[in-house]
């Protein structure tokens, strides 16, 4: 899980990789055949994003899931882990957005701001960088 530490509270962010069912789309010619539609085994990433209470010995105290984000990887195309963590945190992160004027749509009971969304984006990619190495004497 992947920690962030926001002015108001303390997000976790969790992926996984999976098998998934899709349908793949008929030809015309096998609709006008009415062949049922095929099923085809392909992979999907799943982001969680949860509420966290942080323990200061052992960690993770607690967790709350806030909502979900997913990226099926389409018939054909190639999986790629890291383009599908992207595109699964682009889409968790677009349900905790504020509403725009008039759109009706269903949000997160948690609304982050454009500055709290930078942070877990800055949080998520600076998660692989090495540490900087100090010079010693």
């Amino acid at each position: 899980m992947i920690i962030v530490n926001l002015p108001s509270r303390t997000l976790g962010l969790s992926f996984r990789h999976s098998d998934v069912d899709v349908i793949v789309p008929l030809t015309p010619k096998e609709r006008k055949l009415f062949i049922p539609p095929h099923i085809r085994k392909t992979r999907g990433t799943y982001c969680e994003i949860y509420d966290v209470i942080l323990n200061p010995e052992k960690g993770v105290k607690n967790a709350k899931w806030i909502c979900e984000g997913s990226a099926v990887v389409g018939v054909g195309d190639q999986f790629r882990k890291a383009e599908g963590r992207k595109r699964a945190l682009t889409r968790a992160l677009n349900q905790l957005k504020p509403p725009v004027h008039g759109e009706m749509r269903s949000v997160s009971s948690i609304i982050l701001g454009k500055h709290d969304r930078t942070k877990i984006w800055q949080v998520y990619h600076d998660r692989a960088k090495p540490l900087p190495t100090q010079d010693l004497p």
